[in-house]
């Protein structure tokens, strides 16, 4: 038995003979004075010129002896009943590394009628909801939780009209994840700005420490000026190469179908294109994934270090197709950029009675791409952007929906409803048959969202998969099926195509 555990072992022993002969000690002496409370009674009743002080000597017994006796009796049952369900009961037998990890996936993994993707001010509530219930259950708990830095690693952030998170949130996390900062581990910052009025105060700044990643969200449109003076300050508190994640959110709730604009210069992040005022050139230098989602910024004064893994690019009109050429040029720079997800991303085409042409698309090289994401995007930007990616060994992933056999057009003056393309259904249609058959599609995904008709044409269907030969997955949403469509999926007598791993939500 090694020298540490025989100590422990010595010491509980010693520690348990200690308990068992202090017990005795008690009951002998609680007895013993059972019997001279007994003896003293017995004279109560004869005259003596002692009886006063008696009574006096019985009232501080009950008001001081007896009641301390009584509270540390009650003590010591609490404890030793404490004591005896750690022993027994199951979860207090785990070691602490084992129950550690059941804290965390009970306080961050989402349960099965949670939504997957809340927004970020949901999330937080979520989390900390959680983690005080956890706490809440008993002392071992409580305790445990407390010193457990990894459960206190997403630290909320809200400006001065924020409700939710409280100031008070923040500083206690920032405390109970002190120890994250010492040996290394991941720190993430989660701001909300609520209000364009309001600013995260100076006091809340002062405490930052650099952080493995930053999450903000924006629950106010437009929101870049707010964004961008909140990037520059924190640029003062980030050590160059720890920050590692950035993901900025900038909210809207107008309709899916609101006819796109260009973007005005008060809509980018760091404003004009004044490249001594961009907030984002000093932090994207050690970024392994960028995440922006309805926010624009100059693409070209964008610079990425080989450490770029990933970017995300989600709900954002870049502009015209020179802009997104921009976008794609700034890729160039991630050396070894690995995967790219672009959602809801638009660009518009110069109109057929504009004076200037449409830029060509910009040819670049990923060597080290493994997975393109394409998702509800319109036929214009399909086009560009898989004229601009050669095909190569990566994956590609393809979500199409209504806006897939569409091409957006910068609107008219005299008609700024006028965005979309007049051509008509079908040809749309064939036109992506056909950009889809020269590319390698991996995966697709049909989405029946906001279809006039949700219902699977047996026909479409089977020119489809015959025209991609390299699809593997097939994901279909929010269709109605029949039999007759079902036997699309079967592969033909001549082998024309490989039937495709299929799936359906």
């Amino acid at each position: 038995m090694p020298k540490s555990k025989r100590q422990s072992q010595n010491a509980y022993s010693s520690a348990l003979v200690k308990w068992e002969n202090a017990g005795d000690e008690l009951s002998a002496a609680v007895s013993a004075y059972l019997q001279s409370c007994a003896v003293l009674d017995a004279f109560s009743g004869a005259p003596s010129d002692d009886a006063m002080i008696m009574a006096s000597r019985a009232d501080l017994s009950l008001g001081t002896r007896h009641t301390k006796i009584f509270e540390e009796l009650f003590q010591s049952n609490v404890i030793l009943a404490r004591m005896r369900n750690k022993i027994l009961s199951r979860p207090y037998s785990l070691p602490k590394a084992i129950l550690a990890e059941i804290f965390m996936d009970a306080v961050y993994t989402p349960g099965p009628n949670d939504d997957p993707f809340p927004s970020m001010s949901e999330g937080l509530r979520r989390i900390y909801r959680r983690l005080h219930s956890l706490l809440a259950v008993c002392s071992t708990w409580r305790n445990l939780g407390i010193t457990l830095s990894g459960l206190w690693s997403v630290i909320p952030v809200g400006d001065e009209n924020s409700r939710h998170p409280t100031y008070s949130a923040f500083v206690l996390a920032l405390q109970r994840s002190h120890s994250l900062t010492s040996n290394n581990n991941r720190r993430h910052l989660a701001v909300i700005l609520s209000n364009f009025c309001a600013s995260v105060s100076t006091a809340v700044l002062a405490q930052l420490s650099p952080f493995y990643s930053i999450n903000i969200e924006a629950q106010f449109r437009p929101s870049t000026s707010s964004i961008s003076d909140l990037l520059q300050r924190l640029n003062s508190s980030q050590s160059s190469g720890v920050l590692s994640e950035l993901s900025i959110h900038q909210s809207h709730h107008e309709p899916d179908r609101a006819p796109p604009r260009l973007p005005q210069w008060n809509e980018y992040i760091g404003g004009r294109t004044n490249l001594n005022f961009n907030p984002l050139k000093r932090l994207i230098g050690s970024l392994s994934i960028l995440r922006l989602r309805g926010v624009n910024v100059h693409w070209n004064q964008m610079a990425f270090s080989h450490k770029l893994g990933q970017i995300h690019l989600q709900s954002v009109v870049l502009g015209d197709h020179s802009k997104l050429n921009e976008f794609l040029g700034a890729l160039v720079s991630a050396s070894e950029l690995r995967d790219v997800k672009l959602i809801s991303v638009v660009a518009l085409k110069l109109s057929a009675w504009s004076t200037q042409q449409n830029p060509q698309p910009l040819k670049i090289s990923l060597p080290k791409l493994q997975s393109l994401l394409l998702e509800h995007l319109s036929l214009n930007v399909l086009q560009h952007v898989l004229a601009s990616i050669p095909r190569g060994s990566h994956r590609i992933k393809v979500a199409l929906t209504y806006q897939s056999q569409r091409t957006m057009y910068q609107p008219e003056e005299k008609n700024e409803d006028d965005y979309e393309s007049d051509d008509g259904y079908k040809d749309g249609y064939r036109t992506l048959f056909k950009l889809l058959k020269s590319s390698k599609v991996d995966t697709l995904l049909l989405d029946a969202h906001q279809r006039e008709s949700p219902c699977v044409n047996r026909a479409e269907l089977h020119s489809l998969l015959k025209s991609l030969p390299s699809l593997k997955t097939l994901i279909m949403t929010s269709w109605k099926w029949d039999l007759g469509t079902i036997l699309a999926l079967e592969r033909p007598d001549d082998g024309a195509f490989t039937a495709p791993e299929t799936g359906s939500a």
